[in-house]
């Protein structure tokens, strides 16, 4: 596995994965220096190797990093930054981003809702976490 090294930048934490020889998660297209794009965080989950994020690729694809190589405080949802840097990946919050994708979300959900009464028609419930109640 990598470091983790943790640096300031403006717009939040950024963490910079120093990933070894042979146990890193480098995959194609990502050892480019310059290399750069944009990944959502599906989701966090307990695993035998500790804690989790299952993040989504541009691609549609997904994968999992462990939660200690990304910047503290991540959660669901969170738009990151992740862009290939000397000896490693930076990883960065796009809290702006992401604070409007959520917006978004939640405006779309609304209109879905406003769509109330008619038939076939559900109400959807919308929990603290900005998540679906199913």
């Amino acid at each position: 596995m990598g470091k983790t090294q943790q640096g300031q930048q403006t717009g939040g934490t950024v963490n910079v994965i120093l990933w070894a020889a042979a146990g890193g998660y480098m995959y194609e297209g990502e050892q480019a220096e310059g290399w750069s794009e944009r990944w959502v965080v599906d989701g966090l989950e307990d695993s035998p190797r500790g804690r989790l994020a299952r993040v989504e690729l541009p691609s549609g694809r997904t994968r999992t990093v462990p939660l200690r190589e990304l910047p503290d405080g991540v959660r669901e949802g969170d738009l990151l930054e992740v862009r290939s840097g000397v000896g490693g990946l930076v990883f960065r919050r796009l809290e702006a981003e992401t604070r409007a994708a959520r917006q978004e979300a939640q405006a779309r959900l609304e209109q879905l809702n406003a769509g109330e009464g008619r038939p076939g028609q559900h109400t959807l419930s919308i929990n603290s976490d900005g998540e679906i109640d199913l």
